[in-house]
C-alpha cells in the first residue's frame, strides 16, 4: 500500500480516496477504498509537501499595560445585544459580460527559477488556470524571456482550443512582454492586469501554490538517490 502510494506522488489521503471511489485506479491490483483506509498510515512525504504552516514572528504578540486595560474595558463594558429581526437585505451578483463573466477565464503567470536544471535545459514553469474545468495547466520554460512565455502561452491556449473549451479573458501580472500582449490580443481573448506588487489579486498564484504543494511531495517520495533533473 505504501508502495502504491508512492507512485501516485503522496497525494493527500483524502483525495487519494476521492479518486480511487471515482474509479480512476481499476487496472491498479488491491487499491480499493477500504484498504487504503485501514492499512495506509500518514505519510511524511506528504506532509512535507502539503501540510502548510505558519512562520514565526510574523505578529507582535506583546501587549502592553494600556492596551490590556483598554481590552479590559471594552469586555467588561460592552454588551452584545443579539438581532431579533433582519434590517437589511444584500443581494450579489455578477454580471453577464465578456470581461466579467465568471467562464472561460485563464489567469496566467510564471514562477521563479528552479534551483536544478532539467534534462532538456529548463528551469521555469508556465501556468494557466482554466475555471470552466477547474483544471491546471502548466509548460516548461528553458528562460523567462518573451519568445519562451508567449511559446508557452500558445502552446497552453491551443490545448484548450482542442478541447473546446476556448478562452475569452486573461488575467496576468502587471509586467508582461509586449510580445505575449499581442499574442493574447491575436488569439482574441481579453486581458487585465493585477495591481502592482498585490500578487494574490491573481487567481492564478493559489494554483501555482497547489501544484508546489504536490511537486514538492513527489520528490520526497522518490528514493534520495533519485536523480533531481
Amino acid at each position: 500500500m505504501i508502495y502504491l502510494y508512492a507512485t501516485c506522488f503522496s497525494t493527500p489521503k483524502s483525495t487519494f480516496l476521492s479518486v480511487i471511489k471515482a474509479r480512476f485506479f481499476t487496472t491498479f491490483p488491491n487499491l480499493t477504498a477500504k484498504l487504503v483506509s485501514k492499512h495506509l498510515d500518514k505519510s511524511i512525504t506528504s506532509a512535507k509537501g502539503h501540510l502548510d504552516q505558519q512562520y514565526k514572528n510574523c505578529r507582535y504578540t506583546t501587549t502592553t499595560t494600556r492596551d490590556q486595560k483598554e481590552c479590559g474595558n471594552i469586555i467588561e463594558e460592552e454588551i452584545i445585544t443579539p438581532i431579533t429581526e433582519c434590517t437589511n437585505l444584500v443581494f450579489v451578483a455578477i454580471k453577464s459580460s465578456q470581461h466579467y463573466s465568471p467562464r472561460r477565464k485563464i489567469p496566467t503567470d510564471q514562477t521563479g527559477r528552479f534551483i536544478i536544471l532539467s534534462n532538456k535545459v529548463n528551469q521555469y514553469i508556465m501556468f494557466m488556470y482554466e475555471y470552466d474545468s477547474s483544471t491546471i495547466l502548466i509548460h516548461p520554460m528553458k528562460n523567462r524571456t518573451a519568445a519562451k512565455i508567449t511559446n508557452a502561452f500558445t502552446v497552453l491556449h491551443k490545448c484548450l482550443c482542442r478541447v473546446v473549451l476556448k478562452p475569452q479573458f486573461d488575467k496576468l501580472n502587471n509586467e508582461p512582454p509586449e510580445k505575449l500582449i499581442t499574442k493574447i490580443t491575436d488569439t482574441n481573448v481579453e486581458h487585465q492586469l493585477v495591481f502592482p506588487h498585490s500578487h494574490r489579486r491573481d487567481p492564478v498564484e493559489r494554483a501555482i501554490r497547489t501544484f508546489k504543494n504536490y511537486f514538492i511531495a513527489t520528490l520526497c517520495s522518490t528514493d534520495p538517490n533519485f536523480p533531481m533533473q
